[in-house]
């Protein structure tokens, strides 16, 4: 039994068979059950808000790609962990509904034209994003860290962006001091 990643289109997790790139796919140790396994990928998330982001209670989250089974996830994690504030990303305005429901504060639609988007941010930043957990990456998260990028010389306090799933980034910490 093995865990993997990016297996060979048109196969999938779901296959009886499939295959992964070399170096995409990692043992799941003796023992471990199988039912525990598969869920074992959402824990990342928590980890990814708890450890990798040094989450603080009361601190502002932004999750990029919430309306994903990871996103979703890390909603209610950051909600449970005592966010102070969550801000909610995705294409879609009926998840984006739901979404609020699992506990985000406000939800950012994604599908709009760069400038719009790059002013969202802006306006559900408040005092700033502490925390952004990254399932997207691409240009949702290009438009993102432009909007950060401060309009003075003042030194708000810096951005932790977390980026989840992106193989050549997995577990990667950027600090981004605006």
């Amino acid at each position: 039994m093995v865990g993997f990643g990016n297996p060979r289109q048109p196969y999938g997790a779901l296959a009886e068979k499939t295959v992964a790139p070399k170096g995409a796919y990692l043992p799941i140790l003796e023992g471990v059950d199988p039912a525990i396994a598969t869920v074992l990928g959402t824990a990342i998330t928590g980890m990814s808000v708890k450890t990798a982001a040094g989450f603080v209670p009361g601190e502002t989250v932004l999750v990029q790609g919430a309306t994903g089974v990871a996103g979703r996830l890390a909603v209610k994690v950051a909600r449970l962990l005592g966010a102070g504030r969550i801000i909610a990303t995705g294409r879609d305005d009926d998840q984006l509904r739901e979404v609020r429901t699992l506990g985000a504060d406000a939800v950012i639609n994604t599908a709009v034209p760069d400038e719009a988007l790059a002013q969202v941010y802006l306006d559900a930043r408040g005092d700033g994003y502490d925390v952004v957990l990254d399932y997207l990456w691409g240009r949702p998260t290009e438009i993102l860290l432009r909007s950060l990028v401060p309009q003075s010389f003042a030194f708000p306090k810096p951005t932790r962006l977390i980026q989840v799933g992106e193989t050549d980034l997995r577990g990667s910490r950027l600090v981004v001091v605006p």
